[in-house]
């Protein structure tokens, strides 16, 4: 029995120190920059996104119904403003899990939203959300998002 006993503590002490290295997801976005351009009454907010290397995103439109694309998002006292939202063209790409190419984003990208008569407050802020999932070529993460604010000052 005294045998026994040194040689579970031995394994467990093995064990434990693998069992508490918990990594966390990393972090594919490495970050949104936005960018708010007044013309006129309306405004272009420009929104630049950098992902980390061997991450890509699908494009909006994905290439398959159960693919979930990159999304800008606004509040709804915002979207009254809104006319358009224009995601840049996708590269094409063949992963080993997909038959076809899909339309992917990959390094830096940059989403145009277009607003008509958006006013100017001082202090007032414009707050959006990115949704995407990112994927490296053999897995995807779980669904994320990153929250953007730009000033609407009018300055």
């Amino acid at each position: 029995m005294s045998a026994f006993v040194p040689g579970m503590f031995l394994t467990l002490a093995l064990v434990a120190p693998a069992g508490a290295q918990i990594d966390s997801p990393p972090k594919a976005v490495q970050s949104v920059r936005a960018e708010l351009v007044r013309a006129g009454g309306g405004a272009e907010l420009v929104l630049t996104v950098r992902l980390a290397e061997g991450f890509h995103v699908q494009a909006n439109p994905a290439s398959e119904k159960f693919l979930i694309p990159v999304v800008v998002a606004f509040e709804r006292k915002d979207l009254a403003h809104l006319t358009t939202v224009t995601y840049p063209d996708a590269a094409e790409k063949r992963f080993g899990f997909s038959p076809k190419a899909l339309r992917v984003y990959e390094g830096e990208f940059v989403i145009r939203v277009m607003f008509k008569d958006l006013p100017a407050q001082a202090g007032g802020r414009l707050a959006g959300i990115l949704r995407y999932q990112a994927c490296t070529d053999d897995a995807c993460l779980p669904p994320a998002q990153e929250s953007f604010t730009v000033s609407i000052d009018g300055a």
